[in-house]
């Protein structure tokens, strides 16, 4: 079991998380989905929450690649191509990207290249980030 699966070490993970996601926000509200964090983006984000969460006692993580290494092995955090250059998309934001990606395919779009002509199925979309809530847990009778 790796050392990051404590309940301390989760909230930490969704912390990084929710800020991660906060910036990302401010592109995807204005319909800009291909945008990444690039790997000093996402450390300078993880910094000062890993050393708020070091003087508070969690020695899970002791760096930032660490918490990322977790964010990753989480699939919370992807790592994008390298075209135009390296850099990271939160689940979230790779999720509405691939969504406003989506084509509608016919038969007329057969070939190698036809789907780059296709239609998009989003034609527009609105995007509000609202922190995560945990659920109430099920009682069972």
């Amino acid at each position: 079991m790796p050392a990051y699966e404590d309940g301390e070490s989760q909230k930490f993970l969704e912390t990084v998380l929710d800020a991660i996601e906060q910036r990302e926000a401010r592109l995807l509200v204005w319909g800009l989905v291909d945008g990444r964090l690039s790997r000093d983006e996402v450390e300078a984000v993880i910094d000062p929450l890993l050393d708020e969460a070091l003087a508070k006692g969690l020695v899970a993580f002791m760096q930032a690649s660490e918490v990322v290494a977790a964010l990753r092995d989480k699939r919370l955090l992807f790592e994008t191509d390298t075209v135009p250059y390296p850099g990271y998309r939160s689940r979230m934001a790779e999720g509405v990207r691939l969504l406003f990606r989506l084509r509608q395919l016919f038969p007329k779009h057969d070939g190698p290249t036809g789907w780059q002509f296709a239609r998009t199925l989003v034609a527009d979309y609105r995007f509000l980030w609202r922190r995560r809530i945990k659920s109430p847990k099920k009682k069972s009778f």
